[in-house]
């Protein structure tokens, strides 16, 4: 979600610099793997500092080491501005906040993915956090009452990164590039129809793995059966075990379903239509005027942690519960008297990045 945001940020104001701290070397590894990510990211940082994964008392040395070049950065940067998702219990992010308080500067929160927050309520008996730093960045109005609930009351608006219009003009000039070289690299038509998945996350006792395995298979087979030669492009979530989505794959033995790495929005600008289930691609997918298949039924177990079902559903995408819905509503996708919904309107999305030029 910050891509979007430094993106902009360095398109108002061009000498602006932006470092990264990674606390955990396994995020550098996964950075390399998105040739899309890897390419944008490494154009618009000026810098990434990485503190690598070690173990025990060796591993707190060697990152406090690793991490003197950022804090003589922050020391000499005059009106820095900080921006973390771990909350305080991160001793790195606390080390950095102290060093805030002896020059001027800011650090502010945010939620670690573009979650929509509409209709959902914290499960908590009382609030488990507080203020901390100067503000919470939100994305919308409709993100106040669970943030407050939680404790949070310096909420910032700085809306959803991902629907920024430089953003969005920058994913549709380059997406069909990213995914014809896939394509190509696939031996696969680099003009052919795309149709992609987006992949929720599985966790136990919500959404196991066999749903997914089922949920693969459904989608895929509907596709197959009712719009020939279209080429299926796999997005994993994540936090998948791809260890087991590729065995899922392998089950499925074509040389027409690719899995994929790349980012969803450069996906969504590039296909005919997109199946996904409760995640925040639908966002990616919506916002690039792709029509978008939530597929879903949600199960008793799912509704003890989602009561509200999936936030997802109150922007307007079509809504498949089972393989006859699905199959029905991929053709009016695909029709030419289907119209994708505006989602400007429900997320009452506006851009402010104010707090970051002043």
């Amino acid at each position: 979600m910050l891509l979007p945001i430094f993106f902009e940020l360095k398109y108002q104001t061009p000498k602006i610099k932006i470092y990264i701290l990674i606390n955990e070397y396994r995020t550098y590894v996964d950075l390399l793997k998105n040739e899309f990510l890897r390419e944008e990211v490494f154009n618009i940082v000026d810098h990434i500092y990485i503190l690598e994964d070690e173990k025990g008392v060796k591993s707190i040395i060697w990152k406090a080491i690793r991490i003197l070049p950022f804090l003589f950065k922050i020391a000499t940067t005059p009106g820095f501005i900080l921006l973390h998702s771990r909350d305080f219990k991160s001793k790195y992010i606390r080390l950095i906040y102290l060093f805030r308080k002896l020059i001027q500067g800011e650090v502010y929160e945010h939620l670690s993915g573009m979650f929509l927050l509409l209709d959902r309520k914290p499960q908590l008996k009382k609030p488990q956090m507080k203020d901390q730093g100067d503000g919470f960045l939100t994305f919308s109005i409709h993100d106040n009452d669970y943030l407050r609930a939680l404790g949070r009351r310096n909420l910032i608006p700085i809306g959803y990164p991902r629907l920024y219009e430089n953003w969005q003009r920058y994913l549709k000039q380059m997406g069909q590039d990213y995914v014809q070289r896939i394509l190509l690299d696939n031996n696969l038509d680099i003009n052919g129809a795309v149709i992609c998945l987006f992949l929720g996350s599985t966790v136990p006792n919500i959404y196991e793995e066999d749903e997914l395995r089922k949920w693969i298979f459904q989608a895929i087979d509907v596709i197959k059966s009712n719009v020939m030669n279209h080429i299926i492009l796999v997005k994993p979530h994540p936090m998948q075990n791809m260890k087991t989505l590729k065995i899922f794959l392998d089950e499925l033995n074509s040389s027409r379903v690719v899995l994929t790495e790349l980012h969803p929005g450069i996906l969504s600008v590039s296909a005919r239509c997109v199946i996904a289930c409760h995640s925040s691609t639908i966002i990616d997918a919506l916002a690039a005027g792709t029509p978008t298949i939530q597929f879903q039924n949600f199960t008793k177990k799912w509704l003890n942690r989602h009561p509200e079902g999936s936030s997802y559903l109150k922007l307007g995408a079509l809504w498949a519960r089972n393989r006859k819905e699905l199959e029905e509503k991929l053709l009016q996708a695909l029709s030419i008297r289907y119209s994708v919904p505006d989602i400007l309107l429900p997320l009452q999305h506006k851009m402010d990045l104010s707090v970051f030029l002043r």
